[in-house]
């Protein structure tokens, strides 16, 4: 199952998109010539350029279709007003090339000499080249969407897992060591600058379970989190069966136990089970509330959190979820 993002297309520069389309054209040129050539020049140039920016336009799902977790994530991560201010304006330059091709080919017909209907033509491609360049900043706008809704990764129908916490706690380096992800791991905050996606498999049950990391959340009012934490958010209200929360008791994290447990008092709030995971055992100390400890950086460090997670999910969803994890997450 692909994310409703996934098929968004390449968005184009203005100039490529032009440059392409004018030297597609010129290769009519080659194969006829007088009256004909100019046509099936502006008509190709025309076509080509349309045919790109619908491609742009129609490859963008509808947010007003998108639901639950996608729909949320969307609006954490891009501005979705923006956005479909940016679809319809290229649209409106689709439509613009269109209309300026037709009325190409109109005066190319009257053209009483071959020099006329160049000029026609040239006038043409101008035209259509200023349109396609006043909605750069618009193209540019879904380049950049694109970029961040492509990096949405697939939510499958199964249990699930959310690990949650302050920033630069260890929870990138934890979904590795109890899951087949290979997130990105640095020893500075907001290194996870989306939702990242590991799986753990339950031997017993022979059910997989998901395991979602999210970015680091600061205890703050939601006006005033980033776009990071906001899809954070996001995650724990659509998808989370079990929140893992992971504490970093020596706050080399650089957030103090009484931030992040004032975090955590906001994570309860949610109405999802918690297991509370001190990490950095090594570091020499311990978060005594917590259900589990463990140094996630060590050989094996964290095989009691994949257990504990185990053992949760399969006693969370029991009652939810049949052995083919027959249920419908985003």
């Amino acid at each position: 199952m692909a994310t409703p993002f996934e098929r968004i297309p390449p968005v184009p520069e203005a100039d490529e998109m032009i440059d392409a389309a004018f030297a597609k054209a010129a290769r009519v040129s080659e194969t006829s010539s007088g009256f004909e050539s100019q046509q099936g020049m502006t008509n190709l140039a025309a076509n080509r350029i349309s045919s790109r920016l619908g491609q742009v336009v129609e490859g963008f799902p509808s947010f007003d279709r998108l639901e639950g977790f996608y729909l949320a994530v969307a609006h954490a991560a891009v501005d979705v007003d923006e956005v479909r201010k940016a679809l319809a304006r290229v649209d409106w330059a689709s439509e613009q090339v269109e209309r300026i091709a037709d009325d190409a080919q109109s005066e190319i017909s009257k053209a009483e000499t071959t020099d006329e209907a160049i000029q026609a033509r040239k006038r043409a491609f101008a035209r259509m080249s200023s349109v396609v360049e006043r909605v750069e900043d618009a193209l540019e706008t879904l380049r950049e969407a694109r970029a961040r809704l492509v990096a949405v990764p697939e939510v499958r129908d199964l249990p699930t897992a959310v690990l949650a916490g302050a920033p630069n706690v260890g929870k990138s380096t934890l979904l590795s060591a109890i899951t087949r992800a290979s997130p990105e791991i640095e020893s500075y905050a907001f290194t996870t600058k989306g939702i990242g996606m590991g799986h753990i498999e339950d031997d017993d049950t022979y059910r997989t379970y998901q395991v979602v990391d999210t970015p680091g959340l600061l205890d703050r009012p939601a006006d005033e989190r980033n776009e990071m934490e906001a899809q954070a958010v996001e995650a724990l209200e659509h998808l989370a069966d079990l929140v893992v929360f992971v504490v970093d008791p020596s706050e080399t994290c650089g957030y103090t136990v009484e931030q992040q447990e004032a975090l955590l008092d906001e994570i309860r709030g949610f109405d999802v089970p918690v297991l509370v995971v001190s990490n950095k055992a090594d570091l020499g100390d311990v978060y005594e509330s917590a259900d589990v400890t463990v140094t996630a950086t060590e050989e094996g460090g964290a095989d009691a959190v994949h257990e504990a997670v185990v053992e949760k999910l399969r006693r969370v969803t029991d009652d939810e979820v049949s052995p083919e994890n027959d249920r419908q997450k985003p």
